[in-house]
């Protein structure tokens, strides 16, 4: 979709179908403009758990075990920033 990117290293495809799966829970005009998209690209789409709102910054929830977040830089700039100082853990 144009004006998104996908990670380094990240399928963008697999980007915006888990997005437009959090999406989907959402009635926002910008919500449905993901989830068309998606749609039109033959991606399907799957059930969100844990969906919430921080008004005026985003969404974010659980797709296919993935914590996902969609939002603005006030919302995604501190995850980021929180996620470089903090060490990965080794799943399992």
């Amino acid at each position: 979709m144009p004006g998104s990117t996908a990670p380094e290293g990240e399928d963008a495809d697999e980007v915006l179908r888990l997005a437009a799966s959090l999406e989907d829970a959402s009635a926002h005009p910008i919500a449905r403009v993901i989830v068309d998209g998606a749609r039109r690209a033959g991606l399907r789409l799957t059930p969100v758990t844990g969906f919430a709102t921080v008004d005026g910054l985003g969404v974010h929830g659980a797709v296919d075990g993935h914590d996902v977040v969609v939002g603005t830089d006030g919302m995604l700039l501190p995850l980021a920033s929180r996620a470089l100082l903090t060490p990965r853990r080794p799943r399992g």
